[in-house]
């Protein structure tokens, strides 16, 4: 069994760098595989980063497109 910091550490990998090892660690469903249910937590964990970002940088986001 994983420590938290090395769960914490597997997901960051995944996102940061599409590492796969968390995947044997997601409990996959009928409706949801494990690989589709870590590729749509990074997806949502992506997109609100960037919605951060453009709310605190407006201009940084209009000069950027």
């Amino acid at each position: 069994m994983l420590s938290l910091k090395e769960i914490q550490d597997a997901f960051t990998q995944n996102i940061l760098s599409n590492d796969q090892r968390i995947v044997e660690h997601i409990i996959g469903t009928r409706k949801a595989s494990s690989e589709l249910r870590i590729a749509i937590y990074g997806n949502a964990y992506s997109e609100r980063l960037i919605e951060a970002m453009a709310n605190d940088y407006e201009m940084l986001v209009k000069l950027l497109g």
